[in-house]
């Protein structure tokens, strides 16, 4: 019996602290000018409702830290699977894939990508040029 009154005595105390911060945040926003961007629009019923909401508030926040907390361990994991199968990958490719042929594929797109590029530089660079320049681009695309 005695912890249930010291537990309600704990709990209307920390309510009262939150009326009482609540209530103070109130007045100090209550109390800046109707032009100043930090105040804000708050209803006066809030105050009533601030004892009672805040034990819901902490057990949300409790809970998510703990999903936080497994997230982050999933993280972790997921980060250290893909470095081990990057790294088995990356060792296997190199005996298994013959490098002229991955230098070709990659020599091959990154010509496209260059030569692209550069058509679009000069197009750029000559839109209004000479008929020589316009010939030029033309050459090179």
């Amino acid at each position: 019996m005695e912890i249930i009154i010291i537990v309600t005595a704990c709990i209307g105390t920390l309510s009262l602290l939150v009326l009482i911060i609540a209530s103070y945040a109130y007045i100090v926003n209550h109390l800046r000018r109707p032009d100043d961007p930090a105040r804000e629009d708050f209803q006066p019923a809030a105050l009533l409702l601030a004892p009672f909401t805040w034990p819901i508030y902490l057990v949300l926040g409790f809970f998510s830290l703990i999903i936080k907390f497994v997230l982050l361990i999933i993280e972790a994991f997921l980060f250290t699977l893909t470095l081990v199968i990057f790294t088995v990958v990356a060792i296997l490719s190199r005996m298994l894939i013959p490098m002229s042929w991955l230098h070709r594929l990659v020599m091959k797109i990154g010509t496209g990508i260059l030569r692209t590029n550069t058509s679009l530089i000069r197009l750029i660079r000559n839109y209004r040029g000479t008929p020589e320049s316009r010939r030029e681009f033309l050459r090179y695309s």
